[in-house]
């Protein structure tokens, strides 16, 4: 079941989501913006294995915002949003680009957020025509999905933080 803007507000309330913004703009009927922290330019090539062994991320440059905006030319970028996640053993979320983003030539991509996973969400922007983005901007629009039950297991992965 998808959440509605009344069951994420109860979330937020529980700390499930934090760091956010503006509350109201960033709530939409059925999913919750992400924004815009920092922008990293990806460079070279990461590798991955099955067992993580020899998992090596790419390394990114972390672009200097200019009056608050990036002027992003054609290429691959990583965004760090605002927003940290706490999610509960029941809760999984996808990430979705916001239509404006899409209609100016761009486009997101992002995994699973699994039941479990606590940190600061990381994006992948590809950018196909030239766009500005400013600091705080609203990029992806994430949509929450209540598991029918406890998930046994939670996230263990690199990325859990907070």
């Amino acid at each position: 079941m998808i959440l509605s803007d009344k069951e994420i507000k109860e979330l937020v309330k529980k700390g499930v989501i934090m760091g956010f913004i503006n509350l109201e703009k960033q709530i939409t009927p059925n999913g919750f913006d992400l924004t815009v922290k920092e922008v990293l330019r990806v460079k070279g090539g990461g590798k991955l294995d099955f067992s993580n062994e020899e998992r090596r991320i790419s390394e990114a440059e972390l672009l200097e915002w200019e009056d608050g905006e990036l002027k992003l030319e054609p290429g691959v970028y990583k965004i760090r949003t605002n927003e940290i996640m706490n999610f509960p053993k029941d809760l999984v979320a996808l990430v979705f680009p916001r239509s404006s983003l899409t209609r100016n030539g761009a486009s997101i991509e992002a995994g699973v957020g699994d039941a479990g996973f606590q940190g600061r969400y990381e994006l992948l922007l590809t950018v196909f025509k030239p766009i500005t983005l400013k600091k705080d901007a609203r990029i992806a629009q994430m949509v929450f999905l209540r598991m029918s039950s406890r998930a046994e297991r939670e996230y263990e992965g690199i990325y859990k933080f907070i």
